[in-house]
């Protein structure tokens, strides 16, 4: 199922981005809903790493549509 995650993704601080990634990756549409995507750890070490990028981009774009407005 889409949405039926393992525990460790539902308590996961980056569930909202990857929602449990791409089903092809998935162990547990298969049957076994205990593991956690095949690249788990790939995702919550890139969303870790480009957390503070992403929010410094996101900062600087609302910055200059707030000047374009202005």
């Amino acid at each position: 199922a889409k949405g039926a995650y393992p525990e460790q993704c539902r308590d996961c601080e980056w569930v909202r981005l990857c929602h449990g990634g791409c089903q092809r990756h998935r162990p547990w549409a298969c049957a076994d809903v205990g593991h956690p995507n095949y690249f788990c750890q790939s995702y919550q070490m890139l969303f870790a790493w480009s957390r503070k990028r992403l929010e410094q981009m996101a900062a600087k774009l609302k910055d200059e549509g707030r000047r374009r407005l202005g």
